[in-house]
C-alpha cells in the first residue's frame, strides 16, 4: 500500500520538538514507519500508522498527537460524537419513513378519462400521503384489475421514491363505420371539433355550433362538370357537448353539516350518471361543480360536464 492509499485509509498525525537525527535513529530502532516527514529546526511533523500510536507515546514523552486523517479518522470523529450519532439516526429514520410514503400518483394511460376514474377509485382506499409497501402495490393492482379488467390490456405499477407511476394500456374497440345512402344529421346540440368522414360532403365547419337535427354530412355533391351526384355517406363527427347532472341525498340525523363524505358520495353519483353517456371513443373534457349546498334536510349537488362525443350516433 503506497503513502496516498495509507493516508486515504487512515493515519495519525503528530508533531514533536526533538533532535531530528536522534529521533529518526530511535524510530528506526523501534521499526516504526513514518510518512510525509517535515523537519524545521528539530521540530518534526509526520504521519504514522495507528498501530504505532502506543509505541510512540511510550517512547517519546513530548510527542503531541494532532489528529487522525483519512476514512478511519472521519469514522472516529463521527461515531465517537453522541450528537452526530443522533443526527445520523434521525436522517436514517426520516429517510426510511418518507421513503415508505406515497405523496403522488401519476398515470400514464392511453385514455385520460379512464385514468381519472381509476385515480378516484384508488383514493377511496388510500388517502395521499399513505404508507405503501409491496403488499400495498399488490392491493392497488387488484383494485384496478377487479373493477377495470374489461377496459385494460396491460398495467404496470412502478414506485420512484415517494411517487407512484401507474402505466395503463386500454382496450381499443374498433367499430365499423355504418355506410348509408342517407344524409347524416346531428343527434345533439354541440360544437363540432373533429371529422372522421370517409365518404360524403361535409356541410359544417370545425368549431361551428350545431343543433340537434342539423345536417352534418350530405349525400349530394357536384362533380367536375357541376353535375349533382348522389353518393353514399360513411363516417362520424365529434363535438363538444354539455350536460348538467343533479344529485341529492338525505342529511343524516347524526351529521347536521356538510362534510367530505357527502361531497364524495354526490360527486361519484354524478360521475356514474355522466358515464352512461360516454362510449369507447369519447371522454370527459371538464367537470365543474356549480352547486353544493344543504337545502332543508337534503344535500344537493349540480355538476356541469363538457364531453367529447360522437354527435352522429
Amino acid at each position: 500500500m503506497n503513502n496516498k492509499a495509507k493516508m486515504l485509509f487512515g493515519l495519525d498525525k503528530y508533531e514533536i520538538d526533538y533532535p531530528a537525527n536522534v529521533f529518526l535513529s530511535r524510530v528506526n530502532e523501534l521499526n516504526i514507519c513514518l510518512y510525509n516527514i517535515e523537519i524545521n529546526n528539530d521540530h518534526l511533523v509526520f504521519y504514522s500508522n495507528i498501530e504505532y500510536r502506543n509505541k510512540l507515546k511510550s517512547n517519546f514523552n513530548t510527542i503531541v498527537y494532532l489528529r487522525t486523517v483519512g476514512l478511519l479518522g472521519f469514522s472516529l470523529r463521527v461515531f465517537t460524537n453522541p450528537f452526530k450519532l443522533i443526527c445520523i439516526g434521525w436522517v436514517f429514520f426520516l429517510y426510511m419513513g418518507l421513503n415508505s410514503l406515497i405523496f403522488d400518483i401519476e398515470f400514464h394511460s392511453t385514455s385520460n378519462s379512464l385514468a381519472s376514474v381509476i385515480n378516484d377509485e384508488i383514493k377511496q382506499y388510500y388517502k395521499i400521503p399513505f404508507v405503501c409497501d409491496d403488499k400495498c402495490e399488490i392491493e392497488i393492482e387488484k383494485i384496478i384489475s377487479d373493477k377495470f379488467a374489461d377496459q385494460i390490456t396491460w398495467m404496470n405499477i412502478v414506485r420512484k421514491g415517494s411517487k407512484m407511476d401507474i402505466y395503463l394500456t386500454t382496450k381499443e374497440i374498433v367499430k365499423p363505420y355504418i355506410e348509408t345512402n342517407n344524409q347524416i344529421y346531428s343527434t345533439k346540440d354541440a360544437m363540432v371539433v373533429e371529422f372522421d368522414v370517409l365518404s360524403g360532403n361535409k356541410v359544417v365547419k370545425l368549431n361551428q355550433i350545431v343543433a340537434k337535427g342539423d345536417l352534418l354530412i350530405d349525400n349530394n355533391i357536384n362533380d367536375a362538370f357541376n353535375i349533382n351526384k348522389e353518393l353514399n355517406t360513411k363516417g362520424v363527427v365529434y363535438g363538444k357537448t354539455w350536460y348538467t347532472i343533479y344529485s341529492e341525498m338525505d342529511l343524516s340525523k347524526d351529521l347536521k353539516v356538510l362534510d367530505p363524505l357527502h361531497f364524495s358520495r354526490l360527486i361519484m353519483n354524478c360521475r356514474n350518471e355522466i358515464s352512461k353517456e360516454i362510449d369507447f371513443d369519447e371522454h370527459i373534457i371538464s367537470e365543474n361543480i356549480i352547486e353544493f349546498k344543504k337545502e332543508g334536510n337534503k344535500i344537493i349537488m349540480q355538476v356541469h360536464y363538457t364531453l367529447y362525443e360522437n354527435i352522429t350516433k
